[in-house]
């Protein structure tokens, strides 16, 4: 599980990577307007109609008569409809071919080549599909619709700034049009404009009060911009008859571009039979964004050790960094300094770790690539090395669906006796299911993580499971639950022993 979750890096800056790591092709359902998620390659509103909005029952303003296009043809219309049906049954690079041959038999039709840039904006050629969205507005100049769909793909492509000038124009043609509204506020959201993002959200629901997607986006942005605060408790034992309870408070506010503070306090009980420890740990990190591609986080903790025999008292912290190469490939690295605390033996040999990690991550339409590698010191002496591969699909993002697989070599230069599990050679392989959803008709959403692979180490192979599953409660707008539970067989889960079972609950508030 641990590798799995790094490929999701399991919300290490957890609002930045609601903005900026989700895939562009694999956040479909999210980001784009109308055209993606219901609508056809081909299909666009009469221009002397109106249309009505998806939740809201408003009817939206119509877009401006189409530049003169050749007579319809029959067989033309035919062929968008085919195209239309290969992109929504899996067969996108045949619809972009047959797309292309009708822009070369009707060089001058606005529908097809709409349809082709479409085509070409989920096929990944961006900037092809830019081209063609310049040439159907060259048809048809101030379109909200070419205007919205070349928003669309810039932000994908990652070019914000030229996404809110197409955006823009297309509002300024088109000011009730609430799927436009939410790629604008998306691509704010991402450029590092909550407030702005916000705004033009809330201009949606205010036109679509009932947009499912709409009070996504704007609770997601809540969460992003804070301030929230969180309390939480944990419990967990190990097969070594180890046990430890967490006691903690957290919380983040978004103090304006270019940053975010978050603080920590986290009260340590570990016990096993017949001795007990306690440490407390006080932390503060901010996240700073560079600039557009590049985020710095930098964080400063106090952490106090209180085992039987003496105190101990001192620093830790570390300094990561995440650049975006493009809208589909991403390197995160860093160094943490940190205090190991998951035992009692842990805490009265003062075990700390010096990490270096590197992880580049690869979207290729709905799979995900990434590869990390990170080296660690232990103030015992002793290191280890460690290289993951981690392959993931997304089958379903309505609901949250991904499946994938994981492979994950851990060395250690020593057997040491300080108290956490340090066998030589670790390999391990293994499958992954995720899904995470709403339940209909509730306030309550739910995740479940499902591993199942095999291990081995120290001359042995065995077989490694886990199980994760959470629930949230959404009590009122800014008040929410949470409870979870996790069991796992794994030489790689816990510091010490190979079966680790977990409880936690918490509460949020959220301004």
């Amino acid at each position: 599980m641990r590798a799995k979750t790094v490929m999701h890096e399991k919300n290490v800056l957890k609002g930045r990577w609601m903005r900026r790591s989700l895939p562009a092709l694999s956040a479909v359902l999210l980001m784009l307007p109308a055209s993606a998620g219901g609508e056809g390659i081909a299909t666009r509103a009469p221009a002397t109609e109106t249309v009505t909005d998806n939740g809201s029952g408003a009817e939206t303003e119509a877009a401006p008569p189409l530049a003169p296009s050749p007579a319809p043809s029959p067989a033309k219309d035919e062929l968008l409809k085919k195209a239309d049906s290969l992109a929504k049954n899996g067969g996108l690079d045949r619809a972009v071919a047959l797309l292309k041959d009708l822009a070369t038999e009707y060089p001058s039709d606005f529908e097809v080549r709409l349809s082709l840039a479409r085509a070409l904006s989920w096929a990944g050629d961006y900037e092809g599909s830019v081209a063609e969205y310049n040439k159907a507005l060259e048809l048809s100049p101030g379109n909200p619709e070419a205007l919205s769909g070349l928003g669309r793909v810039l932000s994908w492509a990652g070019e914000y700034d030229r996404s809110i000038a197409a955006y823009r124009k297309s509002i300024e043609a088109a000011p009730r049009d609430v799927d436009t509204r939410k790629g604008l506020s998306r691509t704010l959201w991402w450029k590092g404009d909550l407030d702005g993002a916000l705004k033009e959200i809330r201009e949606a629901l205010s036109a679509a009060p009932k947009d499912d997607e709409a009070l996504e986006i704007e609770e997601r942005l809540r969460e992003e911009k804070g301030p929230r605060i969180r309390g939480h408790y944990s419990s967990s034992t190990d097969s070594d008859s180890n046990d430890l309870k967490i006691y903690g408070l957290s919380g983040y506010y978004f103090t304006g571009r270019p940053g975010r503070l978050t603080f920590n306090l986290n009260f340590y009980e570990a016990t096993r039979p017949g001795a007990t420890a306690n440490a407390t740990t006080i932390g503060v990190k901010d996240s700073i964004d560079l600039t557009d591609r590049l985020v710095v986080t930098a964080g400063l903790s106090l952490v106090m050790l209180e085992p039987e025999n003496d105190d101990t008292v001192f620093m830790a912290g570390g300094l990561n960094g995440r650049y975006e190469f493009s809208s589909r490939t991403r390197l995160s690295a860093g160094y943490n300094y940190s205090p190991m605390l998951d035992t009692v033996q842990l805490i009265e040999n003062h075990v700390r770790t010096g990490e270096y990690h590197a992880a580049l991550s690869h979207d290729y339409r709905d799979v995900t690539f990434t590869a990390l590698t990170a080296y660690s010191g232990y103030s015992d002496g002793n290191s280890s090395y460690d290289m993951t591969g981690t392959i993931s699909y997304r089958l379903s993002e309505r609901h949250g669906i991904y499946v994938g697989a994981v492979s994950e070599y851990k060395d250690f230069s020593e057997h040491t006796a300080s108290g956490y599990f340090n066998p030589p050679q670790i390999f391990s392989n293994s499958l992954f299911l995720t899904v995470e959803d709403d339940i209909p008709g509730t306030r309550l959403s739910y995740n479940a993580d499902i591993e199942a692979g095999m291990q081995s180490f120290s001359g042995k192979t065995e077989s490694t499971s886990a199980i994760e599953v959470g629930v949230e409660w959404r009590l009122t707008r800014e008040i929410s639950l949470d409870a979870g539970y996790k069991y796992s067989r794994s030489a790689l889960e816990s510091s010490s022993g190979f079966r680790f079972e977990e409880v936690k609950a918490g509460v949020t508030y959220l301004y």
